[in-house]
């Protein structure tokens, strides 16, 4: 048997909204798989790539890496892993390991060295002591060559990268104007920089945002930059009216003043935002349907989310499509009109086509019966609800209902088991809820 170790999941591409699966190496044994640990060296085996359109990203994970010829054991672990979840992890991941090495297993075993994912290719040098020396007097020399007043321009860029709002990043660029210099653009350049080579695209996404407002100041003025981060910000929570009381109140709490404060508000607390998306929905049930809508990564969802949402197929629903389609492309979102255009296309062909609703449900019946055995009758709406929820805050429920179907037992339906056992894991490994080293820890045990 392999030593090696990886697991098949299922992603969406943050670009073109597709899915596809790659595989994740858990476990690489350097000498069994000498191109895995080349990977490794070079950098590149979190990478994942997109197959639709090429967007390639590293993936967070964690590595076990054993190398018999150096009596060495590395476990690379992800951003936001403290020391008792890497713990955790590395009893995990170790039986895995042993499962298929020779007893007695050698002492070096007992002696896993953890490192940050990215600081991998460094713990794999030759001289890894040396590596990590020599990044560490680079680091500091960096740091003694720049004069105070450099030092003291990127504390002041840093603290306008993290202000709170809209508001106060106006605030902070008014009374620092050498954040208008060359100087602080190169600054911007530089964090740029150093967030692709981390493969961190939230970092480079946030930096590159934060130079292009201070580009268009330089251009046009303050005034004028600030203006098109205001024109499509969230309203205020007294101008919402439409929002349940608890909501209000809740809003009212966080001192929300501003539609930069709503708007910082959301991104700090998800359930917060959630419950406004559900309250919108509530008050319009379009807002709900067209939501499905975007969320379909396939024709056959899309379908599904008309099935479950019929008035997608009224003509004053596609017309509501349609506006958002050119809002989205007058506020340059290319990505998002497409992605819905797309989705548009297939309610707009189904519809000329003159088939029913209820077609689609007979055909997805069949679809999912076919090379999944006998399927219990009281199973099967388990696997079409299953197949409806796609969103991180779904994955609890998803959870909930692979664990009801797995009562159907391995010897009953083993390929059915088997479909769900990595339904479960996969479920689990995006859960946002509880914690994550604990979700990982029980999604491993389900592969």
């Amino acid at each position: 048997m392999p030593i090696s170790f990886s697991q098949t999941t299922n992603l969406e591409c943050p670009q073109c909204h597709k899915n596809y699966s790659v595989p994740v190496w858990l476990v690489i044994d350097a000498a069994e798989r000498p191109d895995l640990a080349a990977r490794c060296r070079d950098d590149a085996i979190f990478d994942v790539t997109c197959p639709h359109c090429g967007d390639t990203r590293a993936l967070d994970a964690p590595l076990l890496f054993n190398d018999r010829a150096r009596e060495r054991l590395i476990l690379a672990v992800p951003p936001g892993v403290n020391e008792e979840q890497a713990r955790e992890i590395n009893q995990q991941l170790m039986p895995q390991l042993q499962a298929n090495l020779i007893a007695p297993f050698p002492a070096y075993l007992n002696q896993t060295q953890v490192v940050p994912q990215h600081l991998l290719p460094l713990a794999l040098a030759d001289d890894p002591d040396a590596a990590f020396a020599a990044l560490r007097e680079a680091e500091q020399a960096a740091a003694h060559s720049k004069t105070p007043e450099q030092r003291a321009l990127a504390e002041t860029v840093q603290k306008f990268i993290q202000a709170d709002s809209w508001d106060e990043s106006q605030r902070i660029l008014q009374a620092h104007s050498e954040l208008l210099t060359d100087a602080a653009d190169l600054g911007l350049v530089e964090l740029i920089d150093a967030a692709r080579q981390a493969k961190d695209a939230n970092a480079e996404k946030i930096f590159v945002e934060h130079r292009e407002l201070l580009q268009t100041a330089r251009r046009n003025g303050i005034p004028a930059a600030f203006a098109s981060k205001r024109k499509s910000a969230p309203p205020a929570a007294d101008a919402e009216p439409s929002l349940p009381p608890e909501i209000v109140a809740r809003l009212r709490a966080l001192n929300i003043q501003s539609p930069e404060d709503f708007e910082r508000a959301l991104r700090e607390h998800p359930d917060l935002a959630e419950a406004v998306q559900r309250a919108a929905m509530a008050n319009d049930p379009r807002l709900a349907a067209i939501q499905a809508l975007s969320e379909a990564r396939s024709p056959q969802a899309v379908l599904r989310a008309a099935r479950v949402y019929p008035v997608l197929l009224n003509d004053e629903t596609l017309e509501q499509i349609r506006g958002i389609i050119a809002n989205a492309r007058k506020q340059n979102e290319a990505d998002m009109a497409r992605h819905l255009e797309e989705r548009l296309q297939i309610l707009v062909d189904f519809k000329a086509s003159g088939a029913t609703l209820d077609d689609v449900a007979q055909s997805e019946r069949g679809d999912k019966q076919d090379g999944l055995g006998d399927i219990p009758a009281d199973v099967r709406p388990l696997l079409e609800e299953m197949a409806r929820l796609t969103r991180l805050s779904d994955m609890p429920r998803k959870i909930e209902l692979c664990e009801q179907a797995l009562r159907v037992g391995r010897d009953y339906n083993p390929i059915l088991w088997g479909a769900l056992q990595n339904e479960i894991a996969n479920a689990l490994a995006q859960n946002p809820q509880s914690n994550r080293a604990d979700n990982l820890e029980e999604a491993l045990g389900h592969y």
